[in-house]
């Protein structure tokens, strides 16, 4: 008897007799259109997860889910991306190919935008290091292209960017040196190098049409006639403006809308500003936008009513962008503190794949190596400049999330510390001497404390440590550390003068069934009875009961 033809385990047979599917091959092309083609890309991962599901295949299932999290990741509905990439993790650590760099890929990205770049450069250098192990060069490219996204110099960001092209013209990858001569442009736009921009668009437009990446050839015709508007050549950039707008109608409905920002963006500078309120004012009433887009497009139609003498129009767009900006932000601080417990959930399965890791392959000691190679990059929405720390509206989004999650098993802690006498410190000293001595603090705060915990500062001279999964009596322990560390500081040698300083520690905990604010008031009054005690010494919420 003739017999059937032996198929790939992931390849389905078509009723019919057609060619079967290969749900390998579909999640590998979900991958590669994540950018230019997102929709597609959601609609083959989560048809490939459907049948990977349904055939219990968890290596296409995780693969799938790596697809899936950078889609999440590309709409920042940040939470959904975390716990579809930890879906994933276990299944891939346990192989350490290509899609273990890629799933690493995503959670730098993710976590660079919840505000934690240590997490970020880790995730990167694990990408970049499993990357170079598959010998998947345009990987590494990606991974130095996203990392230098995170930048906070400028011309740091341009040489990673040039690191990565230099990658993708080796393996004359049209698309990766798109992307890379489009990022570069942008940053030299925020450099006000406009003419150095505009070549770069001009390479990232050419480079985009090898590779049919419509969407960048209309951002980078839209770039180019912004640098020519400013450079005084009008003509050749209403030429560029024409050429923008008629790719436009060809564009994906976002990055129509994007571009379409864009170009209004080049008819200001161009001094046209009728052309630009032309174009955005329908945009407001008939376009479903993201916040991103919208305080983009508030901000230039604002300008343009302005540049047009319409100035209560100005006025009341201004308005309008500037309570977008704030709501903007307040909602992108609560999505990222959500994100962090997931992240934190990530970490503790990513530690234990290492474990596992060490144990089969002895893989940990190189494992540390990329961990101890993290960077700290300031994130000024959920960070305190001086001392580095998180910042007070951080620890109110995580204590309303964390707090709302207390249980029996899972308590939470939180220490409130206060500087004992620090006004004498800036009366005597002078207020350079008590910046040092807060941001000296702020640097040991972050080495005494665990990834999951939140170290911030809470007021002028006062310090929080909030503690998910932890009890009083541990989180009494850390604190009384804490006391006795500061305690022990020789101030003479950080910061040239000799200080006595101790510092009042309050602790409180809670499981479940109070609010944050009751947390914070028992914690506050433990402080202050640690105040009232005496000074120098940690006192609990139940000492005051």
């Amino acid at each position: 008897m003739p017999t059937e033809p032996c198929l790939p385990r992931n390849a389905l047979p078509v009723p019919g007799g057609g060619p079967a599917i290969d749900h390998s091959a579909m999640v590998e092309r979900a991958w590669h259109a994540r950018h230019r083609d997102q929709e597609t890309a959601s609609a083959l991962a989560d048809r490939a997860a459907r049948h990977a599901v349904a055939t219990d295949d968890h290596l296409l299932e995780a693969r799938a889910r790596v697809v899936q999290a950078a889609c999440r990741f590309a709409v920042q509905d940040y939470e959904q991306a975390l716990t579809l990439a930890n879906e994933g993790l276990v299944t891939l650590t346990s192989l350490e190919d290509v899609w273990l760099g890629r799933l690493q890929l995503v959670l730098g990205n993710v976590s660079a935008e919840i505000g934690e770049p240590a997490h970020a450069a880790g995730f990167f250098n694990q990408a970049v290091s499993i990357a170079r192990q598959a010998n998947d060069v345009q990987l590494v490219a990606q991974c130095l292209l996203n990392a230098a996204l995170d930048r906070v110099d400028v011309v740091d960001q341009v040489r990673d960017f040039r690191r990565a092209l230099a990658i993708f013209e080796g393996i004359d990858d049209a698309e990766g040196q798109a992307y890379a001569h489009l990022d570069i442009a942008h940053a030299l736009v925020d450099q006000q190098r406009l003419l150095e921009a505009t070549v770069e668009a001009r390479r990232a437009q050419h480079h985009a049409a090898r590779a049919h990446t419509n969407d960048v050839v209309a951002h980078a015709v839209a770039l180019q006639a912004y640098g020519s508007a400013h450079l005084g050549h009008p003509l050749q950039a209403e030429a560029l403006l024409a050429d923008a707008q008629h790719r436009i109608e060809s564009a994906r409905q976002p990055v129509r809308i994007d571009v379409t920002i864009e170009v209004a963006r080049a008819w200001t500078a161009l001094g046209r500003p009728d052309e630009a309120v032309l174009l955005l004012e329908p945009l407001l009433t008939r376009s479903a936008l993201t916040d991103r887009q919208t305080l983009a497009l508030t901000d230039i139609l604002s300008e343009a009513y302005a540049g047009r003498g319409d100035h209560e129009s100005a006025y009341w767009t201004l308005r309008s962008h500037l309570e977008l900006k704030d709501a903007h932000e307040d909602a992108m601080a609560r999505r990222r503190a959500s994100a962090l417990v997931v992240l934190h959930r990530v970490q503790m399965v990513e530690r234990e794949a290492a474990r596992a890791r060490e144990r089969q392959q002895r893989l940990e000691a190189e494992f540390s190596e990329l961990k101890s190679e993290h960077r700290m990059v300031q994130e000024i929405s959920i960070r305190d400049d001086l001392t580095g720390l998180h910042n007070r509206r951080l620890l109110n989004d995580r204590l309303r999330v964390d707090v709302r999650a207390a249980d029996a098993d899972h308590p939470v802690s939180l220490i409130l510390l206060d500087l004992d006498h620090f006004k004498r410190v800036n009366d005597t000293h002078g207020h350079v001497v008590g910046d040092q001595v807060l941001h000296a603090l702020g640097r040991m705060l972050q080495t005494e404390v665990r990834v999951s915990d939140v170290a911030a500062r809470y007021g002028g001279e006062e310090l929080a440590v909030l503690q998910p999964g932890t009890d009083l009596d541990a989180a009494t322990v850390l604190a009384e550390r804490l006391r006795a560390r500061i305690a022990a500081l020789d101030w003479l040698q950080i910061v040239g003068v000799p200080l006595n300083l101790t510092v009042s520690a309050g602790v409180a905990s809670t499981s479940g069934g109070e609010t944050p604010r009751d947390l914070l008031r028992r914690a506050d009054r433990a402080m202050y009875a640690a105040k009232a005690a005496g000074r120098d010494r940690v006192m609990t919420a139940a000492d005051t009961t």
